[in-house]
């Protein structure tokens, strides 16, 4: 008798997530306001990686990181 998954089948999805602009048009795109950042953990819950002040920075593996830098270069 065998026990548990034989194999994984693996998916990709593509996210957006919609960051504030305040009306001094100072954008606030860190992970303290991202929907998918656990301030209880500091934690990423996309890429399980723990962050040092989320208010300020944003993760090296955010998976917005490479789409905010893109942004700042237009």
């Amino acid at each position: 008798m065998q026990s548990g998954a034989k194999d994984y089948k693996y998916y990709k999805a593509e996210i957006e997530v919609g960051f504030p602009i305040d009306h001094k048009d100072v954008e606030y795109c860190t992970c303290s306001y991202c929907p998918y950042f656990s301030p209880y953990s500091a934690e990423c819950h996309l890429t399980r990686e723990r962050v040092i002040k989320p208010e300020n920075y944003v993760g090296f593996k955010c998976p917005f990181l490479k789409a905010m830098k893109e942004d700042k270069d237009v």
